[in-house]
């Protein structure tokens, strides 16, 4: 899947709101508030998460490899990746997020990896 950071993931942007993407993709198989305020909408394979006000925070979405700058990275691969290029890149929690990249994921739970928006990474900056 092609990543843009911070803009989109496949053909997919991350500056959809709330009320856009329930017009867009229909009611989601599940809608709750998460532990840390979120509201969650699970599509099954793609899981996004809005803030109070709407706006997009970070998407959950299974992904086998990623595709940035034309360097395609097998999940497998990509905490590696990241701790080459992104000098940046913090563990929270057992999760590798990459400000470089935009994204944060598990490395124990392939292939699930979440896609963040500017005001998601700050989030994660902040738990």
């Amino acid at each position: 899947m092609k990543l843009l950071p911070y803009k989109y993931i496949a053909d997919f942007t991350l500056e959809i709101g709330e009320i856009d993407l329930v017009k867009i993709s229909g009611s989601p198989s599940r809608k709750e508030t998460n532990a840390v305020g979120l509201l969650e909408l699970d599509y099954g394979s793609k899981v996004y998460r809005f803030d109070q006000v709407g706006d997009l925070n970070e998407l959950t979405i299974k992904c086998e490899a990623v595709e940035v700058e034309g360097v395609v990275i097998p999940f497998a691969h990509l905490q590696g990746y990241i701790t080459e290029v992104d000098g940046g890149a913090f563990d929270k929690y057992g999760f590798c997020v990459s400000p470089l990249l935009g994204v944060a994921f598990d490395p124990e739970h392939k292939p699930w990896l979440t896609v963040l928006t500017k005001k998601g990474l700050g989030s994660w900056s902040k738990v």
